[in-house]
């Protein structure tokens, strides 16, 4: 895997999904159709104010190229009401490291304290046990303190879906 530094504070996604699918920064943009900079909230400061690019569209992307994105919570919630949440997990740690020996490609979206960031995306590489952060540096072993974690897989000869609209079947 190859470190894909970002050029915008908002396209951390775009630069992470270059990275896992073996892209450059333009051939993403030019897949997903947008690289994220529009205003969409004009009341909020930069970058937040930006419309960026939702795992989501990066996901869109990924079975247009042959592969799958799971998402993972890292510490999912049982909620019926506002007054009945439960955690399902006890040990956030031990999720983390359970997704690690999956092998996989991932890309994490977390609160990263320990990086300076609020809400940011970083890429972990199997192959070196290395994060790839798109701000253009790869950590070691990074405190990861994240809410959700997408992991690559291949998904072979399935067949790759067109992005553009979905047609509705009637009847």
């Amino acid at each position: 895997m190859e470190l894909v530094t970002g050029r915008y504070p908002w396209d951390c996604s775009t630069a992470c999904a270059a990275m896992v699918f073996n892209k450059t920064l333009d051939e993403m943009e030019t897949l997903v159709g947008h690289n994220g900079s529009e205003i969409f909230f004009p009341g909020e400061k930069e970058p937040e104010c930006r419309q960026g690019v939702t795992m989501s569209e990066i996901t869109d992307v990924g079975l247009k190229l042959g592969f799958g994105l799971i998402r993972m919570d890292i510490n999912p919630i049982a909620q019926h009401t506002e007054a009945s949440m439960r955690y399902i997990y006890d040990d956030e740690k031990s999720r983390i490291e359970w997704i690690h020996s999956l092998g996989l490609p991932t890309i994490w979206l977390g609160p990263f304290a320990s990086l300076s960031q609020n809400w940011h995306h970083i890429v972990y590489d199997p192959d070196t046990t290395d994060y790839f952060d798109p701000r253009g540096f790869r950590i070691r072993k990074p405190n990861i303190e994240c809410v959700s974690a997408w992991i690559v897989v291949g998904v072979g000869n399935l067949p790759r879906p067109s992005l553009g609209a979905i047609e509705r079947v009637e009847g």
